[in-house]
């Protein structure tokens, strides 16, 4: 069979999804699309709102501080100084993307683009985070040995944050490694096999 006849016969009528189901899956796709986005909307305004008043408290602390305890001090702001400029990136990310796909709900590719476009955004998120979690690292043993340093902190109670803080971050990054590689990966496949079905 040539060519073109397998390309007619691949667009032919009987070989199309039926246009119901497609009205069906791309209103869903947009449902859940807006539902993704309204989330996002809400949790980067609880967001902004917490680190606004940490900054604020640890700022207010650290300028009443003696200058001594002060060298500890600036180990948190430098802390708090990742999230934010996480929360820039992210926020910036999320304007562009609305603009790149403005219009989710035209056809059911246009749909599915968009969740493809989505998905990928919060595997970049992970990413980000999961670099933040290895860059904090450095700086919380940093800060413990200056609360231990300054005697703010005793062997054990050191020891005792320190591990605290190294479940944490375990059990954090065991999380994020979950939902990319066994939720956001696999979710791109389909997306990708599923628009590939539709063009």
């Amino acid at each position: 069979m040539k060519p073109d006849s397998l390309e007619m016969l691949w667009h032919s009528a009987p070989n199309q999804p039926n246009p119901s189901a497609m009205e069906t899956h791309r209103a869903a796709f947009a449902v859940a699309l807006a539902r993704r986005r309204s989330r996002f909307t809400v949790a980067m305004s609880v967001v902004s709102a917490v680190l606004a008043t940490l900054t604020v408290a640890f700022l207010r602390a650290l300028l009443l501080a003696s200058p001594t305890d002060r060298v500890g001090g600036w180990v948190l702001v430098i802390l708090l100084a990742f999230p934010w400029v996480a929360f820039v990136l992210f926020v910036r990310r999320h304007l562009r993307l609305r603009d790149e796909h403005p219009d989710y709900s035209g056809s059911i590719a246009d749909a599915i683009g968009s969740t493809m476009a989505e998905n990928r955004f919060a595997q970049a998120r992970l990413r980000t985070i999961a670099l933040l979690h290895a860059a904090s690292l450095p700086l919380l043993g940093f800060g413990v040995h200056q609360l231990w340093a300054a005697g703010k902190a005793t062997t054990d109670e050191a020891t005792s944050l320190a591990a605290v803080l190294a479940v944490f971050l375990v059990v954090t990054g065991g999380g994020l490694a979950y939902r990319y590689f066994a939720l956001l990966r696999p979710r791109d496949k389909a997306l990708e096999k599923l628009l590939a079905s539709y063009l």
